[in-house]
């Protein structure tokens, strides 16, 4: 539960409630309208949140993160607390309410910073001042949150292995693409030590990416095929586009155009396959 706490947007998720989700959420709510008022509620309140965000229904995992807030401080429990407040940020963010995000923020904090031996709360709070700075655009403050978070939590794990990923992502923001690239590597690492196949596969993506922009494009191309292999496997149709009109532009580079338009060709049916107009415009 606590990955699942912390990770808000590692991966890319489907607006809509699927059965299994709205049979879930039901379960959930059976749990919360039991009113124990105790750690197995917060923890329901806690992963209900957790689906309600990664739908799209964020005006009712709203009122959930409050409620969720109040009864956590209501049971002195400084890590529920935390992982409500990590919601409240990411919620008000999306919402566009900068000043209510930065709030939750500076609480989030100071219940962080006031529960020193607490690990788990500290972590929360980093990770969500990482991202929330990183999503305002003010790459330097993302990073110096998101580096602290890595130096204190040392397991081996999805945690750890996506803030590798988002780290090669502020560095990438910031420019600096051989540290974009070593970050990504280690993601990658630590994504293949844990069997995340999808993990692997956004890391992939990205190197190619950092090495394209270093105009290393032979290694770029070999991260570019390797995303697509894994991507197939996945039957991850998006990300199959994304990773053909990758392999396109980095052949481009290469000079190499026949190559280039045998991808963009593929690409371009896949895209008219999935209406993604969007993906057809990167191509003409």
């Amino acid at each position: 539960m606590f990955f699942r706490c912390l990770l808000l947007a590692l991966y890319l998720f489907s607006p809509f409630l699927s059965n299994a989700q709205t049979r879930e959420i039901d379960s959930l709510r059976q749990i919360i309208h039991l009113h124990n008022r105790d750690t197995s509620e917060l923890s329901a309140r806690i992963h209900l949140i957790y689906i309600l965000t990664r739908v799209g229904k964020n005006d009712i995992a709203m009122r959930e993160a409050r409620d969720a807030a109040r009864l956590a401080d209501s049971l002195n429990s400084a890590f529920w607390l935390s992982s409500a407040y990590t919601y409240l940020v990411h919620l008000h963010q999306e919402t566009g309410q900068i000043d209510s995000a930065r709030q939750y923020l500076a609480k989030a904090e100071a219940l962080a910073r006031s529960n020193k031996g607490n690990m788990k709360t500290l972590v929360n709070f980093l990770r969500s001042a990482g991202l929330f700075y990183k999503n305002q655009g003010e790459y330097k403050e993302a990073l110096k949150y998101m580096l602290e978070s890595v130096e204190v939590w040392d397991k081996r794990g999805e945690f750890l292995a996506g803030q590798f990923l988002n780290l090669g992502n502020v560095y990438i923001n910031l420019g600096d693409f051989k540290n974009a690239a070593d970050y990504h590597l280690r993601a990658l690492r630590t994504f293949e030590e844990i069997n995340n196949t999808r993990g692997q596969a956004y890391c992939l993506q990205s190197l190619g990416s950092d090495f394209q922009s270093m105009k290393q494009y032979t290694t770029a191309k070999t991260y570019f095929e390797r995303a697509l292999k894994l991507k197939e496997q996945l039957k991850d149709d998006r990300g199959k586009l994304t990773s053909l009109l990758s392999l396109g532009d980095v052949h481009k580079d290469l000079e190499e155009y026949k190559k280039a338009t045998e991808y963009y060709d593929d690409g371009l049916a896949m895209s008219t396959r999935m209406n993604a107009k969007g993906m057809q415009a990167h191509i003409w």
